[in-house]
């Protein structure tokens, strides 16, 4: 399985460009990629709904909310990039991000929340993987080798991969309902 280096010194050697000996070397190559990984990473995690950068915790009251609409502050989950929902007691819970705290009404209730973070390398699918190679090889071919030609085209693939690694990872969700109306119901009857 892939770390931050070898996926870094991966992206280096398919561009042509000196892989680095470890993390915080001093080389034109480190610096470089060190910034697009450190950059590129939590953008694509945060630009979709991932399932496997999906987890839930509960939630930790920091006070009373200063919001007259709610009685609570809760702090955000440690390594939350971006909430989803608010839970309380199992049903959907109105609340505001304010000053980066939660604010709702949970009563004698726990608040869960639901929320996208960075996961460990290993639970990344191959696509994903592919996606974060692709883009941190368009870094290096703009920064290291001055191309941007290249870099420009490697980073169109990389978001044709993006949005394959999307399908597939949204093709592990439940699939939706279909909604039945019942205008819709009497034409399929009448139409056979």
């Amino acid at each position: 399985m892939y770390d931050k280096l070898s996926l870094i010194n991966s992206s280096l050697k398919r561009t042509s460009n000196n892989p680095v000996d470890f993390e915080g070397d001093d080389s034109p190559e480190w610096l470089v990629m060190d910034d697009a990984y450190e950059t590129e990473l939590p953008l694509l995690i945060e630009r979709r709904d991932w399932g496997f950068a999906s987890t839930m915790a509960a939630m930790v009251r920091v006070g009373a909310s200063d919001d007259p609409r709610f009685a609570d502050a809760f702090a955000k989950p440690v390594g939350c990039l971006h909430l989803k929902s608010v839970t309380v007691n199992d049903v959907p819970a109105i609340y505001d991000i304010i000053d980066n705290k939660v604010h709702c009404t949970a009563g004698a209730y726990v608040p869960m929340a639901r929320f996208i973070r960075i996961p460990s390398a290993d639970q990344w699918p191959p696509t994903f993987l592919e996606t974060l190679r692709l883009k941190l090889m368009a870094h290096a071919y703009r920064g290291l080798n001055e191309d941007t030609g290249e870099a420009e085209r490697t980073d169109a693939k990389a978001e044709a991969m993006l949005s394959e690694a999307a399908t597939r990872t949204g093709q592990e969700k439940p699939p939706k309902a279909m909604v039945n109306s019942k205008l819709r119901a009497a034409r399929r009857i009448r139409r056979g």
